[in-house]
């Protein structure tokens, strides 16, 4: 009876044991499954934020990479008389660079569209360009399959010395000399008529006689430079008579190069040549006219000029009587000292008018697109004894002159490169008005970049 009593309950003991390492089994294999479910789970999650990563990085890429092409392309672009001419200069520039992208304006903005890196692979970016201010903001995105990151930056129109010196009205190689009642001001404000000097080969900067005055701020590159003011001269405001001119004549600036024009780009306008014959022409109208050297002509009576007046060196040109003219004159540079041999002369009554203001004809379609120069006339001296009314563009030359009642409104900036002095005498005036041409005048930016980046303007963003 014992016996059996311990059989059965040694029977049932085995039972017990095989549920129970049936329940373990179970147990233990729930949890190897839910393991491997995690293990899985968590090795997709890993595979796609590698994904999500490689993707960034390469968004990133392609945006630094579009940033950094557009961005060179942009900055051999040189700057144009207004906004609107430069923004359809950037426009037919990239289009040209960038094959097969459309590069197109809306509004005030510049977009580019998609262009794609290694045919895809190192993904694609697209750009705009807009003003920000007083600088250029460039913005690029790029794009790696559903990621993108957008990185900008801002561009200085007016950055380099060689733009920020045309933020003055008077740009001189030698001393001032004012006489008289001679005046420089500023059509809009005074700091149209600021004057900046590089002379240094004699410590007198400036020089003003009499009831001479002055609109702007006026500085010299000479660290020993000084002014010499008598009668009732005035500077910025103030007269002779106070103290407190001084504080308006500075001293010791940095000095910089006077950027020299390249007028070669307007002398494919130049179509039609004047004979040498020609000595003396009277009562004459002319289209696009080149002087070839050693002709020395004299304009005289009422000559009307329509287009580009290019001037070979040597001449000596003289305009007497009523001067008309639309368009622009310029010379071939004979380089500095030459100016003896070389000289333009303007007495009587002349009225100028810029490119832009010629007919819309085939002949001047390229022209009008070069607004902001009136006389470009490096290497040549120039004498005006008349009146010119208003000027539309920069004057520049070797040396300049102004007597008696000469003078009127130049709209650009009035560049003197050599040592001779500025001088302007009796009831002389001129005065600047950069409201119509505010950016640098054509022929100084061809060989130079026009932008520069401003790098703390850098930024990235994720989108």
């Amino acid at each position: 009876m014992f016996r059996k009593q311990t059989k059965i309950m040694r029977s049932k003991l085995k039972h017990k044991d095989s549920g129970m390492v049936l329940a373990l089994t179970m147990i233990f294999l729930v949890v190897a499954v839910t393991l491997a479910g995690v293990m899985v789970a968590s090795g997709s999650m890993g595979l796609q934020q590698s994904v999500n990563q490689r993707e960034s990085h390469q968004a990133r890429l392609a945006a630094e990479s579009g940033l950094g092409y557009i961005a060179a392309l942009v900055q051999q672009i040189p700057l144009a008389a207004s906004e609107k001419e430069y923004f359809t200069n950037v426009r037919d520039g990239l289009n040209s660079a960038l094959t097969g992208t459309k590069v197109y304006s809306k509004g005030s903005t510049l977009y580019v569209s998609p262009v794609m890196i290694e045919k895809g692979e190192g993904g694609i970016f697209s750009a705009e360009i807009s003003k920000s201010g007083k600088n250029f903001l460039l913005s690029v995105i790029g794009k790696s399959g559903e990621t993108s990151r957008t990185i900008s930056m801002e561009f200085a129109a007016n950055s380099s010395a060689g733009s920020k010196i045309f933020e003055n009205g008077f740009l001189l190689g030698g001393k001032l000399q004012l006489t008289g009642n001679a005046k420089f001001l500023g059509k809009n404000s005074a700091s149209e008529a600021r004057i900046f000097s590089n002379y240094t080969s004699h410590n007198q900067s400036f020089k003003l006689t009499g009831n001479v005055r002055i609109a702007g701020e006026m500085y010299s590159a000479n660290p020993k430079g000084y002014a010499s003011i008598s009668g009732n001269a005035s500077v910025a405001g103030v007269s002779s008579r106070c103290k407190k001119i001084w504080d308006h004549i500075h001293f010791g600036a940095k000095p910089v190069e006077l950027p020299r024009p390249d007028t070669s780009i307007f002398k494919k306008f130049a179509t039609n040549t004047l004979s040498k014959k020609c000595k003396k022409n009277r009562n004459k109208t002319l289209t696009n006219i080149y002087i070839p050297p050693n002709t020395n002509p004299t304009f005289s009576g009422n000559t009307t000029i329509n287009g580009v007046v290019y001037i070979a060196s040597p001449n000596k040109v003289k305009f007497h009587g009523n001067l008309k003219i639309t368009g622009v004159i310029v010379t071939e540079d004979p380089g500095s000292g030459k100016s003896h041999k070389n000289s333009l002369q303007f007495s009587g009554n002349t009225k100028a008018r810029g490119v832009e203001s010629l007919p819309h004809k085939p002949e001047f379609a390229e022209l009008r697109k070069l607004p902001g120069a009136a006389i470009l006339a490096p290497g040549f001296s120039v004498k005006f004894t008349g009146n010119f009314g208003t000027v539309s563009g920069a004057l520049a030359a070797e040396q300049f002159s102004f007597r008696g009642n000469a003078g009127g409104i130049v709209k650009g900036p009035v560049i003197s490169y050599g040592n001779a002095p500025f001088r302007m005498s009796g009831n002389a005036r001129l005065i600047i008005d950069r409201s119509d041409y505010d950016m640098v005048p054509p022929g100084f930016t061809n060989k130079k970049v026009a932008l520069t980046p401003v790098m703390s303007t850098y930024a990235e963003r994720r989108n």
